[in-house]
């Protein structure tokens, strides 16, 4: 059971200590911070959960961050979009993002 358990730990920590799944929780929550911006209302903002989102590190480094978030259009109607994000932690400050690619369309 040991055995098990710290094989477990092994693979949570892989790389650089920080668990898979929370670099990837912290890169769709700045992806949905980027998208935000593109959006003419942003706080009629909603996105799915993260699960129904595509969240992959690219060879560089990046993050690419896709999926759908409804929001209202200039008219204020309720509209469903496509979003696509490249985001990357700044290397001096992890806590910080930087989005290099940002698409938001039908």
């Amino acid at each position: 059971m040991r055995i098990i358990a710290v094989i477990s730990a092994i693979l949570l920590c892989a790389g650089c200590g920080v668990p898979q799944s929370t670099i990837e929780d912290e890169a769709f929550g700045m992806a949905r911070l980027f998208v935000k911006q593109e959006l003419a209302a942003p706080t009629t903002a909603k996105f799915p959960p993260a699960e129904q989102a595509t969240i992959r590190q690219l060879p560089d480094g990046y993050w690419q961050v896709s999926g759908v978030v409804d929001a209202q259009n200039v008219f204020g109607a309720q509209i469903r979009n496509r979003y696509y994000c490249e985001l990357a932690p700044l290397p001096d400050d992890q806590s910080k993002w930087h989005c290099r690619t940002v698409r938001v369309g039908p």
